[in-house]
């Protein structure tokens, strides 16, 4: 005897029912982002660098690389990494800009901090916005159904909220939360124009705006946005097609103001069109080794972890909703992220900073999937055939996504984030060489953010990021690693140019690939429990404060 159908139906409703409240309500994004929060604080947390009582805030060291221009440029030097040096190391001016504005209200030593808050601040906004987009696509008119809504807000608060890669980039000070804020902001600007919800025109005006603004964050991430903003036009002109050809004309020559405006200025101040990371990471790699490089740094892990997920999701996305054109442009965005990142050449670090913005739109394509297969559940064999299988996936994709064994122990805590052992090297040695040297001396710091920052004297940067004369040289294909042969951006040196001819009076490491500094020249010497390269006849040193040893190893 089987039981009332009507109670079975009433048990769905009222399950239903729950969940849409739930959502309607914002209990459950409420609930994430305050664990994620939580969880960013203390992160936040474990990168204070403790130095005799007193704490020292320290990012990524390219973080705080552009602070030390930002540094300069409050100091009234203009952007430059030394006084009376226009070398353009930077390669995030807007990001730059509001580094120089944390440091002008809040000093020094406390703006790094400031850029980690920004950075907790747009992570949360990036979760709830990619979220919410996925959310409101299933809300639109025709399509009001509490399962496939649930599912693809839970699939991409899910995948989002466990982007590593996402928070640890945000929250080490780097511009990439920017990016992906301007990334989930697009995504859901073109979900409101699909659905409706949002005149097209007002809605091709504002990606285009994040587009720009992703571009003087850093000039290659409005590439992401590409596809995004052809959807929307598509729409646009569709809609009203000679109010957008209006609307984007004007709009258009605006932004070609703002850009043809900051060549001008970088040209004028820095006697260059392109940056000098461009000269540094591109001049001397031809394509084949970039793309050699891109392929072994992309298989270097992000593949093991990522990649067979990844891959079957492009494929049953392509075949079973290639009648949707919001979803295949978020893939297409994605593909367009690795495709770059593998043209670049790969980067220096496997916590994939360039596929971040990719990945968040990736993942907004994967919530609005899950929708579909949820509502497609149970119309037929095949439905339920492709539901189950594309299901699996993204419980794989968020699996390791949350779980991957190469930042796990990091996200618990069992292990200090990435590089924060190296900042404390860093800030425990930029405080030594304030009492051991006279301010007009030199440091040379392979490290080239934190130790320059907390010195505040000239240096030396022998890895060429903010040196014109190392960025042209040719590329050393013997440094090595991560699958790649002259890592960009540390495969150029020259122990010459940088030590024998510019005699710093500190040289972090004594050798670096095939190059050695001259052992008569630099004597190690002990400073409160610290080891210290120094010049043996530099007159501004002050030697009666350390303790001298044997040769520099």
């Amino acid at each position: 005897m089987t039981g009332n159908p009507s109670d079975n139906r009433s048990d769905s409703s009222k399950l239903e029912s729950f969940f849409s409240g739930a959502l309607e309500s914002r209990n459950i994004l409420t609930v994430v982002l305050t664990v994620l929060g939580v969880w960013a604080i203390s992160f936040i947390g474990r990168t204070i660098v403790w130095i005799d009582g007193d704490p020292y805030f320290s990012l990524f060291d390219d973080a705080m690389i552009s602070m030390r221009y930002a540094l300069n440029f409050v100091n009234g030097y203009g952007l430059v990494w030394n006084e009376g040096e226009a070398v353009e190391g930077y390669s995030n001016p807007l990001w730059t800009l509001w580094m120089a504005a944390a440091i002008a209200v809040l000093g020094k030593a406390n703006a790094p901090l400031a850029i980690q808050v920004t950075g907790l601040s747009l992570l949360l906004l990036t979760v709830a916005i990619s979220s919410r987009a996925a959310y409101e696509y299933w809300g639109k008119s025709g399509l009001h159904n509490s399962r496939p809504r649930t599912a693809a807000f839970l699939t991409t608060l899910m995948l989002v909220a466990t982007l590593y890669p996402l928070h640890y980039w945000s929250l080490m000070g780097m511009e990439v939360s920017l990016l992906a804020t301007m990334a989930a902001a697009s995504v859901l600007v073109l979900v409101r124009v699909s659905t409706s919800r949002l005149q097209a025109v007002r809605g091709l005006l504002a990606i285009v705006t994040a587009a720009a603004i992703s571009y003087f964050t850093r000039p290659d991430g409005f590439l992401v946005l590409l596809p995004l903003i052809v959807i929307c036009l598509f729409y646009s002109l569709k809609q009203s097609p000679r109010q957008t050809i209006i609307a984007l004309t004007w709009f258009s020559i605006f932004l070609a103001v703002l850009v043809a405006a900051h060549l001008l200025w970088r040209y004028q101040f820095y006697g260059s069109l392109v940056p000098n990371t461009y000269f540094l990471k591109v001049e001397g790699y031809d394509i084949g080794l970039r793309v050699s490089n891109g392929v072994g740094f992309m298989m270097e892990g992000f593949i093991q972890s990522y990649g067979i997920a990844f891959l079957l999701t492009v494929v049953l996305v392509v075949t079973y909703l290639r009648d949707n054109l919001l979803v295949a442009g978020l893939v297409f965005s994605f593909i367009i992220s690795v495709s770059y990142q593998i043209y670049v050449g790969g980067d220096p670090w496997t916590y994939w900073r360039q596929l971040v913005p990719g990945l968040v739109l990736l993942f907004v394509g994967l919530g609005i999937a899950a929708g579909t297969c949820l509502r497609n559940v149970g119309q037929n064999r095949k439905g339920i055939l492709f539901s189950a299988l594309l299901s699996g996936v993204f419980l794989l994709c968020g699996f390791m996504n949350a779980m991957n064994a190469r930042f796990v122990k990091e996200i618990v805590g069992l292990k200090q984030p990435y590089t924060i052992d190296s900042n404390e090297e860093n800030l425990s040695a930029a405080l030594a060489l304030r009492q051991v040297l006279e301010p007009k001396a030199t440091v040379l710091a392979f490290w080239a953010g934190t130790i320059p920052y907390y010195w505040g004297g000239k240096a030396i940067d022998p890895l060429g990021k903010s040196d014109g004369y190392i960025a042209r040289l040719a590329v050393d294909q013997s440094v090595a690693w991560n699958g790649m042969k002259g890592v960009p951006g540390h495969a150029k040196y020259d122990f010459r140019h940088s030590v024998v001819e510019a005699k710093p009076d500190y040289v972090q490491f004594p050798s670096y690939g095939g190059q050695k500094i001259i052992s008569e020249d630099y004597v190690s010497v002990s400073y409160k429990g610290l080891t210290l390269c120094l010049r043996k006849k530099s007159s501004l040193v002050r030697w009666s404060m350390v303790n001298v040893g044997g040769e520099c190893e």
